[in-house]
């Protein structure tokens, strides 16, 4: 709840680092750019979250590194992970404190890097010269883990949990360049994500890796069954749901993929389910303005649309959406329209015969159907 003025209205925002309203001496903003709700909660200048983290970070213990991340990434009110462009500026003075402050501690290092890189990552519309810092710090990580493998450090264990990580960061920056050399590096990526992730049991980074190598191998051309990806991300939502709570930004993003693989499968009803509890959850955690929040709400846009549009075949009486239905079948009334799979249907074959293990072949008009994706 917001606190109010003697007036009985709501106070205007103020920073909660160092209690004034408006900008800072540097002309700098108030910002809010996490899960904090409310008029005046959550709002800092940029420049105090940087000093506060600095004098806490000084304060820190040496050895709960979650903790030390969370000093530069969390916002302390609603324990919630920074976004967007506030998350790679407080990331980046991180690794400039660090290179000052620890530059001889190579795990703390590694630690300031990873967050520079994720929060990079995250970015929706990276361009190229933020693609560039990233890969930087990708290969600086990467090196500094190589150093710490031949010093045969002690400290390797902690750091090379970190390594997998980087190769799913570097695939994902390379789907957003959406090139098909890029794809391919992508793909090249999620794999080296999965055997490294397999080599140290890492069970959910095998899962995430499992299913980005099927959205790069889709993008490289491969056809990939719907039932194949909507199995890969209920598996890993299930993970998630376990290891993290139905709460955390992790597990909604997946949630989130799982529904569009749902809606894709046609499986609208599956999705409308789905997405009513994300919708709820994300609320509740994370605000109506959280941008996670407003993924979902699209999402439910999307289907509301995708649904609207949906037939009840005649001949299965199945609902579909209208691409199943042929162009010469939407004019159709309830009661004669066919569905794609009522109006082609598949032949069985004699199994005896190797050459007729194919199912039979469909007519040219299905197949041009078929090709213009209708």
């Amino acid at each position: 709840m917001s606190n109010t003025n003697e007036d009985g209205g709501e106070d205007a925002p103020h920073c909660w680092i160092c209690h004034e309203e408006g900008t800072d001496e540097s002309e700098e903003p108030l910002r809010r750019d996490c899960s904090c709700r409310g008029s005046d909660s959550g709002f800092a200048h940029l420049s105090c979250l940087i000093e506060n983290a600095k004098h806490r970070t000084k304060q820190w213990d040496g050895r709960d590194f979650d903790k030390l991340w969370k000093l530069w990434q969390e916002c302390p009110g609603c324990k919630q992970r920074y976004q967007n462009e506030l998350r790679v500026e407080l990331a980046t003075e991180f690794v400039s404190f660090v290179e000052t402050n620890y530059s001889d501690n190579q795990r703390i290092y590694v630690t300031a890097l990873y967050e520079k890189l994720l929060s990079l990552t995250n970015i929706v519309n990276l361009n190229n010269s933020a693609r560039q810092e990233a890969k930087q710090s990708a290969n600086k990580i990467l090196s500094l883990v190589e150093q710490m493998k031949a010093k045969q450090d002690p400290l390797l264990n902690k750091v090379q949990l970190i390594e997998p990580k980087v190769y799913n960061c570097l695939g994902r920056i390379a789907l957003k360049e959406a090139t098909k050399d890029s794809f391919k590096e992508a793909l090249s990526h999620f794999e080296k994500n999965r055997d490294l992730s397999i080599l140290l049991g890492l069970s959910i980074e095998v899962a995430v890796a499992e299913c980005n190598i099927i959205i790069a191998k889709e993008l490289c051309g491969e056809i990939i069954s719907i039932e194949k990806k909507v199995d890969l991300s209920q598996k890993l939502y299930d993970m998630r749901l376990k290891l993290n709570g139905e709460g955390a930004l992790n597990t909604l993003d997946i949630g989130t993929i799982l529904a569009r693989d749902l809606m894709k499968a046609d499986r609208l009803a599956e999705a409308e389910s789905l997405l009513l509890k994300l919708a709820t959850v994300s609320k509740r955690v994370h605000g109506s303005d959280h941008d996670m929040t407003k993924t979902i709400d699209l999402l439910q846009i999307g289907l509301r649309e995708r649904q609207n549009t949906q037939r009840l075949c005649s001949v299965c009486n199945v609902k579909k959406s209208s691409e199943y239905f042929s162009k010469n079948q939407r004019g159709k009334s309830d009661a004669t329209v066919k569905c794609k799979d009522c109006l082609y249907p598949v032949k069985k074959v004699n199994k005896a015969s190797s050459a007729q293990r194919i199912t039979q072949r469909l007519p040219a008009q299905r197949n041009e159907l078929l090709t213009l994706g209708l």
